[in-house]
């Protein structure tokens, strides 16, 4: 992504995360993969976007039928599958329709 819609990808991406009604999994799966996107260093992006994904989690969960998960145990569980599947799905070498399918199953 172009450095000079950061910003306004940011202020996108907060909005998506406080105000969707997306499924809650869905949510996440896709905030992940947005931040990744948007955050492009090499170093952090991967903590920061799981942290991310815990604060949706836990701002949903309380109350609700969804089950609270930790992202970092399953992905360290599927490390090589996760850097896989994220490779794929943000190359657009590969992924020129940036088809999140496999990332969301």
């Amino acid at each position: 992504m172009p450095v000079s819609n950061i910003d306004k990808d940011i202020v996108n991406f907060l909005d998506y995360c406080n105000n969707s009604d997306e499924n809650i999994y869905i949510k996440c799966a896709i905030a992940h993969l947005w931040f990744v996107s948007i955050y492009s260093y090499d170093e952090g992006n991967g903590r920061i976007a799981r942290a991310i994904t815990a604060y949706i989690l836990l701002k949903h969960a309380s109350g609700s039928e969804f089950k609270l998960y930790f992202v970092s145990t399953t992905i360290n569980n599927n490390r090589k599958a996760y850097y896989t599947t994220l490779d794929k799905t943000t190359n657009l070498f590969y992924n020129r329709t940036f088809d999140i399918t496999s990332w969301l199953i």
